[in-house]
């Protein structure tokens, strides 16, 4: 048996983002952490995006911010500035250099390639089990994503899912002083679709096609929707593509296991992907800053996290809504920028505002069909006896 104070099970975003937060503890508290994950990823796999108002701790490899949106449909165009906020980009292969830096060079820090084959907990540490071995720690930290059944009744399972593509074109047709935060003139027959634009230069941005939907679409319809969106929307004649991404997002109100006495999960399995916007990396961070903290003031872990339940709620009417009508997701996101202060909005899907901002935001909205999704969830939760 090996032991550690601390171990955590995931090497991707939330794993890394807390064992950096968690370098200087370690460093003055004289402790060990094992990272370990199947694969460590090295690549520009994946874009991650957020909003906040101040520098964060991976203010340094932001590769591009806006402090301008644009949300659109066939027939309507809103174009707003988010100041104080500003909309940032972070790449994946920046991110895991950047962690890889400040991680490998540390004393205090153990990396592990290999499966956990199981993770558990007795009354004086948690442990994995790694080809045979035991190890041990004080806390496991687990970013390993629990896999959610097919049916998770009562509560509700779809994907944003996406494709995108870096483009470079032969002329000026992008605004780099401007990301198109959702344009729904896109396909909308699979579900609620929309097209996202980061822009690098005038000629250079990565466009992606998104849909809410229960399943993924075949690759083609992605690349139809693509191509569709170069011709019609930025007249292009000539464009090359210079990388490609491809993934997906759960969307659910399930109600993943926050954590045990000693096995804390975080990231998605966390509970840490917004449900009805697929926005994770800013949650992450928020959730590692408030573990760090209960770790220095010696508290239950959980004293520190949680977001109020009625975040949860709204997230699981909004989700049904989409399921039940996913035609109505174009009106609702739209009514949701033009009726409101957009800052507000940020705020909202930041879980940040208070009740009565929320209350402004409902009374905007097409009332009847949340209040036909709030009952209509509410009993099959009662019905489950959830």
């Amino acid at each position: 048996m090996t032991r550690y104070d601390y171990i955590i099970a995931g090497g991707g975003c939330a794993g890394r983002s807390l064992a950096v937060r968690l370098l200087p503890y370690l460093e003055a508290k004289g402790k060990k952490l094992l990272i370990v994950d199947r694969e460590f990823k090295h690549s520009n796999d994946r874009t991650w995006c957020f909003w906040e108002e101040k520098q964060g701790l991976f203010e340094s490899i932001v590769y591009k911010r806006w402090s301008n949106l644009k949300v659109a449909s066939a027939d309507r165009q809103l174009q707003f500035s988010i100041a104080p906020y500003q909309y940032k980009m972070i790449r994946g292969i920046d991110f895991y250099q950047f962690t890889d830096q400040l991680l490998e060079h540390a004393p205090q820090v153990d990396f592990l390639k290999a499966v956990v084959a199981e993770m558990g907990q007795d009354k004086n540490s948690a442990y994995v089990i790694i080809d045979g071995d035991k190890y041990l720690a004080d806390y496991i930290f687990n970013s390993i994503s629990p896999v959610v059944k097919n049916d998770p009744f009562p509560f509700i399972k779809m994907l944003q899912h996406f494709k995108g593509w870096v483009i470079e074109t032969g002329e000026p047709v992008f605004d780099p002083g401007q990301a198109v935060f959702m344009d729904f003139d896109a396909p909308q027959t699979q579900g609620t679709g929309f097209y996202y634009v980061l822009p690098f230069t005038e000629t250079s941005a990565l466009i992606e096609y998104t849909v809410f939907s229960p399943a993924m679409l075949e690759d083609k319809e992605y690349d139809t929707a693509l191509s569709g969106f170069v011709r019609t929307h930025l007249h292009a004649t000539a464009y090359k593509i210079l990388e490609v991404e491809k993934g997906s997002i759960p969307m659910t109100d399930y109600p993943f296991n926050r954590n045990n006495d000693r096995i804390i999960h975080t990231g998605t399995a966390g509970g840490q992907t917004k449900a009805s916007s697929g926005y994770t990396f800013n949650f992450i961070q928020k959730d590692c800053e408030a573990i760090l903290n209960a770790l220095i003031e010696d508290v239950p872990i959980g004293t520190y996290r949680g977001t109020p339940g009625r975040f949860h709620t709204y997230d699981g009417i909004l989700l049904d809504v989409l399921q039940n009508s996913s035609s109505k997701g174009k009106d609702i996101f739209m009514r949701l920028f033009e009726r409101n202060d957009p800052r507000k909005v940020l705020k909202f899907l930041d879980n940040e505002t208070n009740i009565w901002e929320e209350c402004s935001i409902f009374l905007t909205l097409q009332l009847l069909d949340f209040t036909r999704s709030y009952i209509r969830r509410s009993y099959r939760i009662a019905m489950a006896g959830t």
